[in-house]
């Protein structure tokens, strides 16, 4: 099979669609028309097991094939090595276009978001949608930008999704809960409330920005396992500009108190606790300064990479910066080296040197866009309605002054 996930996994998402993992973009059902386990047997899902079984390749999965055209480990492969366990299993199942309903499941609540990142769009941040409805001349500049339509609502799951977990959850393994921000979203206590009864066989797995406890130290040690992967993005002299709406010090401040009162959980290896990078063009041109700021709070840094919009895409960066960007990165892993000897953490060192070999191979992916222009014009949009200048957080791209106070008004 191409990959595992068509075959044991489904995602929930907040526009009305299950599909088959968080990277593939096509519906497979509509689960306020159906049920999850009608849609799980449904025509469309068995069509794209039967793609799978066939070698071929889905353009839902363009996101996986762009990634190993790159030279990247793809989720499709990463998928493949982790659930090698479920691989194996699913030999014994006599029909794979039908296999058993999933016991790993993904479930983004919606766009509801306390920030506006700069790489974000309106689909992933309420925020985003906010500053559209205001300001219809952002929303054309990001309309622009994006090469497509915008949609700007605020998203999020039916009110009786958690009904329908319910008649499932003694049977899951794995839960992702993905948005916008899920912990500061209603649904995510009512899940963990769902979900409490069989917490002790449950792994949970976070994407969140850490700004919100609110109450899961209490509920976390429950569960057989807890990942929280906390996006940062950015060194402490750039997180306000790129993450707009961010507090570096609240998040660290959350995290060093997850630790501190999680500490043994941490010990036992029930909860897993790591920053996440998704690079893009602004934070790729001080991967160092990243690269050492978690390195000292002794976080791995596990990275991700914008495709969309284009110029977002660090491959379509102009060569001198480029090049900029590999010297630092070989300075972010001499630092990285140094902590290793004087903490003797070797394991993080090989973390964040996979994470540096990820992003020096796709820099040397294809360019498939024009940067210069369409990226003054995507700043000098954000910076207007954000009150901020490019220039005072990134100096790397003086060269572009003049292109971008051209013809400001």
């Amino acid at each position: 099979m191409q990959c595992v996930m068509p075959f044991i996994h489904m995602n929930i998402k907040p526009n009305e669609t299950a599909t088959a993992c968080w990277r593939c973009v096509e519906g497979l059902g509509n689960y306020t028309e159906n049920n999850l386990e009608d849609i799980w047997y449904g025509d469309q899902w068995q069509e794209f097991r039967r793609q799978h079984l066939a070698g071929e390749k889905p353009k839902a999965c363009n996101s996986c094939w762009e990634m190993e055209e790159a030279g990247i480990k793809s989720t499709r492969l990463t998928c493949l090595e982790d659930y090698a366990d479920q691989v194996e299993a699913l030999k014994d199942v006599e029909d794979l276009i039908n296999p058993p309903f999933p016991r790993d499941m993904e479930f983004r609540f919606g766009n509801l978001c306390n920030m506006k990142c700069r790489h974000c769009s309106p689909k992933f941040s309420s925020q985003w949608v906010t500053q559209m409805k205001k300001d219809p001349k952002f929303y054309k500049d990001a309309k622009d930008v994006s090469g497509t339509g915008l949609n700007f609502s605020i998203s999020q799951l039916p009110e009786d999704t958690m009904q329908q977990l319910k008649s499932f959850a003694p049977n899951l393994n794995m839960i992702r809960i993905t948005g916008g921000e899920p912990l500061m979203h209603p649904m995510h206590h009512e899940m963990l409330e769902v979900l409490k009864p069989y917490a002790q066989n449950i792994t949970l797995e976070y994407s969140t920005n850490l700004h919100y406890l609110n109450s899961v130290l209490e509920h976390w040690p429950l569960y057989k396992r807890v990942i929280c992967r906390v996006s940062v993005d950015s060194d402490p002299s750039t997180y306000e500009y790129l993450r707009e709406g961010g507090n570096l010090d609240k998040l660290v401040g959350n995290w060093n108190t997850v630790k501190t009162q999680m500490a043994s959980n941490i010990e036992s290896k029930q909860l897993d606790l790591h920053a996440t990078c998704t690079v893009n063009v602004l934070n790729v041109v001080k991967i160092d300064k990243v690269l050492e700021f978690w390195t000292k709070l002794g976080s791995r840094l596990h990275v991700s990479f914008v495709q969309y919009p284009k110029v977002m895409d660090i491959c379509n960066l102009p060569n001198n910066l480029k090049d900029l960007i590999r010297e630092r990165c070989h300075i972010g892993l001499e630092y990285t080296k140094q902590h290793a000897l004087e903490t003797s953490s070797n394991r993080l060192l090989h973390h964040q040197t996979q994470s540096i070999e990820k992003i020096i191979k796709w820099l040397d992916k294809p360019v498939n866009a024009e940067f210069d222009h369409t990226f003054v014009k995507w700043m000098r949009a954000q910076d207007k309605v954000n009150d901020k200048c490019l220039f005072d957080y990134y100096t790397e791209f003086d060269y572009l002054k003049d292109l971008y106070y051209e013809n400001i008004n």
